[in-house]
Formats: structure tokens, C-alpha cells, sequence
């Protein structure tokens, strides 16, 4: 972290990749919430919270893992 601050110009292809990056992040979201079902509760900027089960860690863990993502579960 730092307090430094940088303006860059507007750089199209920069707003693409990010569009991209979110999109997907949606599409990942979406995908975890529909595999989870009613034990799904909510997903924030990076996390998602639902119901902690064996099954479940090990649903979403296997999903992230098969999409080649790192993941962390906290207890």
C-alpha cells in the first residue's frame, strides 16, 4: 500500500482486459451460486459466504480448482 497516486490516460485496451476480468469474475459468482443452491447466501468483491459444509468446501473448492484459480477458505 501507498499513498501515492497515478493518472493514466484513458488506454482502451486497458478498459477491455478489465471489462473482461469482471465479466468473468460474474460469470465464475453466478456459476457457484447456482452449483450451491439454497445454501448460497451472498458474494462480495472477492469473497463468497454461503452455507459451511464438508459437501459445500468441497463444491467450491473442486469448481475453482478445475478453472485453474486459487483459492482460500477461511474457518
Amino acid at each position: 500500500l501507498t499513498d501515492e497516486f497515478y493518472r493514466t490516460k484513458s488506454d482502451e485496451l486497458m478498459q477491455e482486459v478489465y471489462k473482461l476480468i469482471r465479466y468473468t469474475c460474474y460469470k465464475y459468482m453466478y456459476l457457484v451460486k447456482k452449483m450451491l443452491g439454497k445454501d448460497f447466501i451472498c458474494y462480495k468483491t472477492d469473497a463468497i459466504y454461503y452455507i459451511d459444509t464438508e459437501t459445500n468446501r468441497e463444491l467450491v473448492n473442486n469448481f475453482f480448482v478445475e478453472k485453474s484459480l486459487l483459492i482460500k477458505q477461511l474457518d
